[in-house]
């Protein structure tokens, strides 16, 4: 007999049965909330909270078969699909740093910021295995798989090796109890093999099977939420301007990362990364051979002394106290001779790399201040700064016509071919070349394939952001032998009280030139050397308008751009009308082979349970003498009547669907 596993989709919900619905979803939202408040988490908690609760609906409704089980299948499975997509979307672009310095604060009894609701998302789905046993009412797995689930998380949280093995307790204890090894087998099988693979690989050819299957989302999560916290890639809260590889799209977000006090109306430009060579698909990043650059680091209040007499003490010239949550690289300026951390920094590792970043571990906290300190060039140490390495062997893979260009610019052949006043006199011209009819936008037209990308925008589109502008000087540069870099970083220009703040809105490429003993910055994107940028903007891009008026902070009237002509709101009124049709029809006809798809496949059922009692399918007597057949059968049980009553509801069912007629 089939009693409980034939209980029709579609019956009427019992009140004991919504109670012990709405008890498995506070159990399950109640824990996740648990969770948001002990971790003090920060981020859009209500939605969390609505997601738990509507998951855990859709899966005891789908668990015990109630109401239009076909559509509430599919919508459970889709909730489902789509919350592990974004928490793997999530995870596989969230800075490792950021983990390590949340972790260091949770074992420190002090959990804070958006990573500990990230956390609290992973301990949701970690939970979604309990709640979908208990929705079967599998009680005993569901406590047990809870119990395991919790004490892993709380032992990865604090770093207790004996808390994590406490972990496998609740599961053995299941398994002797139960005596069911079968389940378990195949999952240890398969973590074991895959653990044996990767440690052989790693073995044998030094790369691991991450390395060989690698999914970089960084950039898919910029675009869609390029104020994600776990994406704080500096420069730009949310994604890097990704200057060592051609980018097309500026995604800007303005989550704030320092507020700044420094000099009022003072333009600073702060480095994260330096590029030195292009090979004709992407930057190298710089590297000084003779390690001229020099930055010290000191903690907490104390100033910077000077180590000889010949040296000048370094003045300070910028504070930055960081808004986020973590912060694991400091941006620097091209002065900058020492570098003030707080003094819980003094155990940190600390490092300055050739490329001009200042690496800290464990990350800094929110609220940390950093105070730069700048000497003037030429001053540090008593003598000019080294000059770097260069020579035609490290110089960038360069186009014959951007060569071209270099020489009917001025540019003499061979390296350093030019005195100092030659250099400054070419510059001048580069910089005026790239401001004579070149396009602002943070949507630059990609160029075609096996065609140079800086080649097509100096020639071609004429139309980019700064980091086309950056590159395309520095490549000139390197064109007539003069030692370029290009930066990435912020720019950022204090108001009339020295302050500022440096949101994702300021990131920007530029290029440094080594002239006269130091590095020093140019500015070839014209929008940024002038008081009126709107000139330099393409008609109709609104967004690029937009933006230089919320950085520059001029009015929106003042910022507002001749509109190409076309009649926009006509055509977006009908786009959206289209669209609501089309969603309306699809919509439709979605349900309707729901409905019809759900009827068949309980109609379907319902012959199979009957034929096994030896009632012949209505393909051989038809549905009404199917149903007199059904109506005729005994039942022994309460749920064998219910069952009987609803295979003679499918039977009228199927008639009026397939005859388009109603029975008596």
């Amino acid at each position: 007999m089939h009693s409980a596993e034939h209980t029709t989709p579609g019956h009427r919900m019992q009140p004991g049965t919504l109670i012990q619905a709405l008890l498995l979803s506070a159990a399950y939202t109640g824990t996740v909330a648990l969770a948001l408040f002990l971790l003090h988490a920060e981020g859009p908690a209500a939605l969390l909270l609505s997601w738990t609760t509507v998951l855990a609906l859709l899966c005891f409704f789908t668990r015990k078969k109630i109401g239009p089980l076909r559509a509430i299948q599919l919508l459970f499975r889709a909730v489902l699909v789509c919350s592990i997509l974004v928490v793997l979307l999530q995870l596989s672009a969230a800075q490792r740093s950021f983990a390590e310095a949340w972790l260091e604060a949770a074992r420190n009894g002090a959990p804070f910021g958006f990573f500990s609701f990230f956390a609290c998302e992973l301990y949701a789905l970690v939970l979604f295995l309990p709640l979908y046993l208990a929705c079967g009412q599998k009680y005993a797995a569901a406590l047990t798989a809870y119990m395991a689930g919790s004490i892993c998380a709380a032992g990865i949280v604090t770093s207790q090796q004996l808390v994590l093995c406490a972990s496998l307790l609740p599961p053995a204890v299941f398994v002797i109890h139960q005596k069911k090894w079968q389940p378990f087998i195949v999952p240890v099988l398969a973590a074991g093999a895959c653990s044996l693979l990767s440690a052989l690989g790693g073995s044998v050819s030094r790369t691991s099977i991450a390395d060989l299957v690698s999914l970089d989302t960084t950039r898919l999560m910029a675009a869609i939420a390029p104020e994600f916290p776990l994406l704080a890639n500096l420069p730009g809260y949310g994604s890097s301007l990704q200057a060592e590889k051609p980018v097309y799209q500026a995604n800007l977000p303005r989550r704030p990362i320092f507020s700044v006090q420094g000099k009022p109306f003072t333009e600073y430009y702060l480095a994260t990364k330096c590029y030195e060579t292009w090979n004709g698909s992407e930057w190298s990043l710089y590297f000084s051979i003779n390690g001229s650059r020099k930055v010290s680091t000191f903690f907490g209040e104390r100033q910077p002394q000077a180590a000889q007499p010949a040296e000048t003490v370094p003045e300070q010239a910028l504070s930055l106290t960081l808004q986020d949550d973590f912060l694991a690289v400091i941006p620097i300026t091209p002065g900058t001779a020492a570098v003030s951390l707080p003094a819980d920094c003094a155990d940190a590792r600390i490092s300055l790399t050739d490329s001009q970043v200042l690496a800290v571990y464990p990350s800094l906290m929110r609220g940390a201040e950093i105070r730069l300190y700048e000497q003037e060039a030429g001053s540090l140490r008593g003598q000019p700064e080294a000059a770097p390495e260069f020579n035609e062997a490290r110089l960038s893979i360069i186009p014959g016509r951007i060569r071209e260009l270099a020489a009917t610019l001025g540019a003499a052949e061979g390296a350093h071919a030019m005195d100092a006043d030659a250099q400054r006199a070419y510059i001048a011209r580069v910089l005026a070349f790239l401001q004579d009819g070149f396009m602002y936008s943070l949507a630059s037209p990609q160029a075609p394939k096996g065609e140079d990308p800086y080649e097509y925008f100096l020639f071609t589109s004429q139309t980019g952001f700064c980091t086309w502008y950056a590159g395309s000087f520095t490549l000139l540069m390197h064109a007539a032998g003069i030692p370029c870099r290009m930066a990435e970083g912020y720019r950022l220009v204090t108001d009339a009280e020295g302050h500022g703040t440096i949101t994702g809105m300021q990131m920007h490429a530029w290029p440094e030139v080594y002239l006269d003993g130091a590095w020093q910055v140019y500015e070839p994107t014209a929008v940024f050397t002038t008081k009126n940028p709107i000139p330099y903007i393409r008609k109709g891009d609104k967004k690029t308008a937009a933006y230089l008026a919320e950085i520059s902070g001029m009015t929106q009237e003042a910022a507002r751009i001749p509109e190409e002509e076309k009649n926009t709101t006509a055509r977006s009124m009908a786009a959206v009308c289209a669209a609501i049709f089309l969603l309306a029809a699809a919509a439709f006809l979605m349900l309707r082979c729901i409905s019809a798809g759900s009827l068949v496949r309980r109609a379907r059922h319902a012959v199979k349970v009957y034929g096994k009692k030896g009632i012949s399918p209505p393909s051989v007597t038809g549905w009404l003498a199917w149903k007199a057949a059904v109506r005729e059968t005994e039942c022994s049980t309460e749920k064998e009547q219910r069952f009987r009553e609803a295979a003679l509801l499918l039977a009228d069912q199927m008639i009026g669907h397939l005859y388009g007629c109603s029975t008596p």
